[in-house]
């Protein structure tokens, strides 16, 4: 039975956690666990692909799609034109096979919710972006004046890096209420797009971060905030009655809400709770409390909290993203051109860049670990077992499906190394700066140790040197 929560309750806290508490108690315990587990990057319910199960999931959704079409009249007005329309273009992504598994994977290979969701996306790309975006996959300039603006504005984000498990992270700041709902949705469904555009992605999933952070609501002056659930907010439908959830080609893992502890930020939430359907309800996760409060609950979920795009008083951070735009539209201008071109480094990914630190970047923590493993063989070895060495180390990265990316300072983005002299060259760098600064780091402490007796002299306390291990493979030329 659905619990229902009158307008009344949205000051009540008992009434909206038992709004939550009884949306996943309908789920089954293995169901309940694996949301639990999969949120916290525990596990992936991602199933493990084979060309079998591709080939029999990609015609068992074409009869799906056919039987849909044929039936279109039973799912309510307009249901399915979008799809009708894209199969007479003489230009169309519909029937690309890499397009179709997209949906497969989101729907953990069930053809009949793959073909449904799939056949309500092309619904909402054409209500939202017209025809064009039936036959190219969506852009920056599908975007003009006052939509272009809010794009640019950086209040929802892909943030840079991925978390901990692989999964894309998209943050949306408070800013955002006050957009108009086909906007926001509009938004939503571009950086799902571009977000879902390489497989590791559409395995793994999106983590979606909505940051208040411990600032008050900042938004447009004049405007009134569009809350979800609220008479100023009011839903994007289509003419069959299909929510936004439904056609969102995305399998979005965790939604995670940080909102300081007030009252008005848990009115916000109660309408969130309500708004937002039991398909979402039953993985949203809501932190609060002060800045650093929220940022320690989050570790714990394995996002990477120094990317979130906002300062402490709320003002949104735009380097990182202007950036992004920038290489974003470099691709839609040419792709060809820029095939090597790396919008976002992938879970097992290696990254190498002159300055700043990438050790935060799961792919460069586990290369870490592999120099470690190394160093005392690679000490006692001579040059040519050391070339193998730094070649074992390679092949290691490239068996988990991992790159070696170098960060290209002219077009602010990562690119692809294809130069695998280049690349074993920087390896067997990285494996003598790697020794080197472990050296100094057991000599300082040595030094540290031996001086320990002298550091009262005089009476007066004598300040000791310290050296940070500055080792990380970005800071490699």
């Amino acid at each position: 039975m659905t619990m229902i929560v009158k307008p009344q309750d949205v000051t009540d806290d008992h009434a909206i956690n038992e709004l939550v508490s009884s949306t996943l108690l309908r789920l089954k315990f293995q169901d309940r666990n694996n949301i639990r587990e999969e949120t916290h990057g525990v596990q992936n319910l991602a199933r493990e692909e084979t060309p079998e199960l591709i080939r029999e999931s990609l015609f068992q959704m074409d009869k799906e799609l056919e039987a849909l079409l044929s039936a279109s009249h039973k799912h309510g007005p307009g249901f399915g034109c979008a799809y009708e329309q894209a199969r007479s273009l003489p230009t169309t992504f519909v029937n690309d096979r890499d397009y179709r598994l997209k949906f497969l994977r989101c729907t953990l290979f069930d053809p009949a919710k793959a073909a449904d969701k799939m056949i309500v996306h092309l619904d909402y790309l054409l209500l939202l972006f017209g025809p064009r975006a039936l036959k190219e996959s969506l852009k920056t300039n599908f975007f003009v004046k006052e939509e272009a603006v809010a794009l640019r504005e950086g209040y929802m984000q892909l943030l840079p890096f991925p978390d901990q498990s692989g999964r894309r992270v998209l943050a949306l700041l408070p800013q955002i209420l006050f957009y108009t709902p086909t906007l926001r949705v509009k938004l939503f469904f571009f950086f799902f797009v571009v977000a879902m555009e390489n497989a590791e992605s559409q395995r793994r999933g999106v983590v979606v971060i909505g940051w208040s952070g411990s600032s008050p609501l900042l938004g447009i002056e004049g405007s009134t905030p569009r809350v979800p659930g609220t008479p100023a907010n009011k839903s994007v439908i289509l003419p069959s009655g299909r929510s936004v959830a439904n056609g969102l080609h995305a399998r979005i893992i965790g939604i995670h809400f940080c909102f300081p502890d007030t009252a008005i930020f848990r009115i916000i939430r109660a309408f969130y709770v309500i708004a937002i359907g039991e398909h979402w309800r039953s993985r949203c996760v809501f932190h609060y409390g002060t800045k650093l409060e929220m940022q320690y609950k989050m570790m714990g979920y394995g996002i990477p909290v120094s990317q979130i795009p906002a300062t402490d008083t709320g003002v949104v951070k735009v380097k990182n993203y202007n950036q992004w735009l920038r290489t974003r539209r470099l691709v839609e201008k040419d792709p060809t051109a820029n095939a090597q071109i790396c919008e976002c480094p992938g879970l097992n990914d290696v990254l190498f860049r002159r300055a700043g630190s990438c050790l935060a970047h799961p792919g460069n923590a586990r290369f870490k670990n592999m120099l470690e493993s190394k160093k005392e063989e690679h000490v006692n070895s001579n040059q040519t077992e050391k070339r193998d060495i730094a070649w074992s180390i390679v092949e290691l990265v490239e068996c988990k499906n991992g790159r070696f990316l170098s960060w290209d300072t002219k077009k602010t983005c990562w690119m692809i190394m294809t130069d695998r002299a280049e690349i074993r060259q920087k390896v067997a760098m990285s494996i003598r700066d790697f020794n080197r600064q472990s050296k100094a780091a057991e000599n300082q402490q040595s030094y540290q140790s031996s001086t320990n007796a002298f550091q009262h002299h005089g009476g007066k306390k004598r300040k000791l040197d310290s050296t940070e291990n500055i080792f990380s493979p970005c800071y490699i030329g």
